[in-house]
């Protein structure tokens, strides 16, 4: 049972259009009737695994939904086929994640510096951070 009316979530219609149109030669366009059907197919598709991946994650007296619980929906609901590319792009993103941490761990510190003062050129033209009162939130909460 959906516990959130379909109308209440929206898709970003320009990313749906982009993938349509990735999927499709470059000299066929879809319709307007075409991409609202397949806007609201993904709608479903989505809400339908998100269902399952929920009551997944309640038998298991869970209340944070895993990727294995998508995945295991997937199989439940009989969408195998999606479940191998699914997993290659979750491993790509947790990869791409690691490496985002780490990065920002073991940063040169000459690069730090670098970001640093290039975070100066944000000011505004009367503003110095190397003046007292541009720390000073008092004198913001008189006015």
């Amino acid at each position: 049972q959906f516990t959130h009316k379909m109308g209440d979530q929206e898709l970003p219609k320009a990313v749906i259009t982009r993938i349509i149109k990735a999927a499709l030669p470059p000299d066929v366009q879809p319709s307007k009737d075409v991409k609202l059907a397949l806007l609201k197919a993904a709608k479903v598709f989505i809400l339908y695994v998100t269902n399952s991946a929920n009551e997944i994650c309640m038998s298991n007296r869970r209340t944070t939904i895993t990727a294995s619980d998508v995945m295991k929906s997937l199989s439940d609901l009989e969408f195998d086929l999606f479940q191998e590319p699914l997993q290659k792009y979750l491993e790509e993103f947790q990869a791409k994640k690691k490496e985002k941490r780490i990065g920002l761990k073991t940063r040169d510190p000459s690069e730090l510096d670098s970001l640093i003062s290039d975070s100066s050129a944000m000011l505004g033209p009367d503003e110095d951070e190397d003046d007292p009162k541009f720390w000073d939130d008092d004198e913001d909460d008189e006015k």
